[in-house]
């Protein structure tokens, strides 16, 4: 009981995002990626973008493990738990640009053809 207690003032102590990163949820190394996103702008309002991309990223068999408004964390399969962050920018309020980063260009890349391909084109 003293070395859960112990561990749990760890935890806290040590701040969130360090917290995150050590039970594999934190969503840091996905949006210091995203200035290298790949990005395409779609004809859906942003919730509409949301509610297709994530519909989209479980076809294709991406595990999410993080949402948050504006994006979507995710590994690109169950088995390969390399991150993707999705994000979501509002443009006029009939279309969204999303973008895809990983800190891997080529899951990055992968992962946009395949969701950009579900969601209505081909990536760029």
């Amino acid at each position: 009981m003293r070395l859960l207690t112990v561990l749990i003032c760890m935890f806290i102590l040590m701040g969130c995002e360090t917290t995150k990163c050590f039970i594999g949820i934190s969503t840091k190394e996905v949006e210091q990626a995203r200035p290298n996103a790949i990005s395409k702008v779609f004809n859906y309002d942003l919730s509409a973008s949301y509610n297709k991309t994530e519909a989209a990223l479980k076809e294709i068999g991406s595990y999410i493990y993080a949402k948050k408004p504006g994006m979507i964390a995710c590994y690109n399969t169950s088995t390969d738990t390399t991150p993707v962050g999705i994000f979501f920018k509002d443009v006029d309020g009939a279309n969204t640009e999303i973008q895809v980063a990983s800190p891997s260009s080529a899951v990055r890349d992968d992962l946009a053809e395949k969701l950009f391909q579900k969601l209505g084109g081909v990536a760029p």
